[in-house]
């Protein structure tokens, strides 16, 4: 199911770009449609790449630490430690592999349909 909404909104946010972008005209070739699924396929991909190795978990700590230094008498844990383990936000779940994947897809189809056509 994640891997289908991500296409859907993929194929959204290229249409979006291939008209607000490129005024919906082709070019010779193709090269805009190219142009406009090749900067979705880049973005999904890194947006993927972001969210499957956890590199929100930089953000939590910063929000501990932002806490401790504004709301010092809001301090419930004396460690960040105490934190994770008491913060039922810290759950383990893997995202972003589907996003990953389509915009991997992306990339990959128009650099094989770039070296064909060009």
């Amino acid at each position: 199911m994640k891997f289908l909404y991500a296409i859907l909104s993929s194929i959204f946010f290229s249409f979006l770009m291939f008209y607000f972008v490129f005024d919906m005209e082709l070019g010779e070739s193709y090269i805009n449609l190219f142009d406009a699924t090749f900067v979705v396929g880049i973005f999904y991909f890194f947006i993927g790449l972001l969210t499957l190795s956890n590199a929100g978990q930089v953000f939590r700590s910063t929000g501990y630490v932002l806490k401790n230094m504004f709301w010092p008498s809001k301090i419930k844990y004396r460690t960040y430690y105490e934190y994770l383990e008491n913060n039922p936000r810290t759950r383990e779940k893997t995202t972003g592999l589907a996003t990953m994947m389509v915009g991997f897809i992306y990339v990959l189809l128009n650099v094989i349909l770039a070296s064909q056509i060009f």
